[in-house]
């Protein structure tokens, strides 16, 4: 019975900070969605790089302008294999004027994917 219980009361307290994470997450999300800048960004480089298994992996690089016309250089943090898209490619973004760090694509899954994910997560547990 007590290890039945510790193995539910892991997963109920797991459940509960991947629900707190991702509401967090959704707070951010909404919160750059709202009051950031939208803008058109432009793929300017792949970064290659070799995982821990050996497998090249491609990070995209974009750059934009943001509202005081200074050039702005954003590294993707998902990376792929192959590369999802080519040099040259635009995408849509949107980013806080306040931090220009925070960067998200203006995509629903960029927006959305990994929170919802997480919430599913922290509710099935």
């Amino acid at each position: 019975m007590s290890k039945n219980f510790g193995l539910y009361g892991f997963l109920l307290v797991a459940g509960i900070a991947l629900l707190g994470y991702a509401v967090r997450m959704m707070q951010t999300t909404n919160r750059l969605s709202e009051g950031g800048i939208k803008t058109t960004a432009t793929l300017v480089e792949i970064k290659k790089t070799t995982d821990s298994n050996g497998m090249d992996m491609f990070q995209p690089v974009f750059e934009f302008k943001d509202s005081t016309n200074q050039t702005i250089q954003y590294a993707y943090d998902q990376m792929s294999s192959p590369p999802k898209w080519a040099v040259g490619h635009q995408m849509g973004l949107v980013y806080n004027p306040k931090n220009k760090a925070e960067v998200k694509l203006d995509t629903g899954w960029d927006l959305v994917g990994t929170p919802t994910i997480l919430f599913l997560l922290g509710l099935s547990a």
